[in-house]
């Protein structure tokens, strides 16, 4: 059986009819009958029973042979979608990454900068969910990766270039702020995770950067509030401008671009103010490249205008 043989027969599959599956294939009926017949005989299966007309009818051993063609040509698709951005690269591309509300955070600064700095490098912003940042590196499909919680790792190397603290961002309507105090070495005012007893906290899904912060403020609180999921950034503020919920900003990623109402911002207490470290990861033998240099010059300015 061939790759070829899978694409012919996961047509059919959906088609449900050779005569069609022909048509989109441009390859003859006969042809088609002849390769579904190889397959059957090299696995001793049968993958359709003719129906009403000219439409078949997928039997038990061609629901498993779709379940497996699927898999195939998806990571066929992801190869070639792979070789065809290796093959583009050059000396003065960069492929970076992170997750959706950093690299919307930054993505114009970094594109400008390069735009009126650097014209002769060429920058593409890619985002992902945190949790597959570093897969997605180690893999070759991007070049560089932005995130907070970095563990060393032998293939890889890491360079802080700022911190990050949270920020309760109350919802709309809500009384727990009369609960907050001014500190003078605060940008906002100080409420505790304490004070939003009552309160649902908005956050992300289990596993990503900014739930691994509030899961590790929790542990320092004797409140556990209730938690609901949303993984859209956009979403969970939104929530809580509608006065549905409180959630958790990450003090790195707030945007320019975002419509926050300061008013409704506030720090946490020394003790539950637990502080991340961002850093920018490559494959260790872009260590010295003059690309990750320049990003990281780049991330630096930012976060320290």
């Amino acid at each position: 059986m061939t790759i070829q043989d899978i694409y012919n027969i996961y047509t059919i599959i959906q088609k449900k009819s050779i005569n069609k599956a022909s048509q989109r294939l441009y390859i003859s009926q006969p042809a088609l009958s002849k390769c579904v017949k190889r397959v059957e005989e090299e696995y001793d299966i049968r993958l359709f029973e003719r129906a009403k007309g000219s439409t078949i009818e997928i039997t038990a051993e061609g629901e498993l042979f779709a379940e497996m063609a699927e898999i195939v040509l998806r990571d066929i698709k992801h190869f070639e979608e792979q070789l065809a951005r290796q093959r583009s690269r050059n000396d003065n591309n960069i492929v970076f990454a992170a997750a959706l509300q950093r690299a919307s955070s930054i993505s114009g600064y970094v594109t400008r900068w390069i735009y009126e700095k650097a014209p002769a490098y060429l920058t593409e912003i890619r985002t992902y969910p945190s949790k597959e940042l570093l897969s997605v590196l180690k893999a070759g499909i991007v070049d560089i990766v932005l995130l907070t919680g970095y563990e060393p790792d032998p293939e890889l190397y890491g360079k802080t270039v700022t911190e990050s603290y949270p920020l309760i961002y109350l919802r709309n309507g809500s009384d727990a702020g009369k609960k907050s105090r001014k500190d003078p070495g605060k940008p906002f005012p100080v409420l505790a995770m304490e004070d939003l007893k009552g309160e649902t906290l908005i956050t992300a899904p289990t596993g990503t950067g900014s739930r691994r912060q509030l899961e590790n403020i929790l542990s320092c609180s004797a409140v556990k509030p209730p938690l609901r999921e949303e993984s859209n950034f956009y979403l969970r503020t939104a929530m809580s401008d509608a006065g549905q919920c409180t959630c958790i900003l990450i003090s790195d990623v707030l945007m320019d671009s975002l419509e926050i109402d300061y008013s409704r911002l506030y720090c946490l207490p020394e003790k539950q103010s637990l502080k991340s470290v961002v850093t920018m990861v490559c494959r260790r033998e872009w260590k010295d490249d003059p690309r990750f240099l320049l990003l990281y010059n780049i991330l630096y300015s930012y976060y320290n205008r």
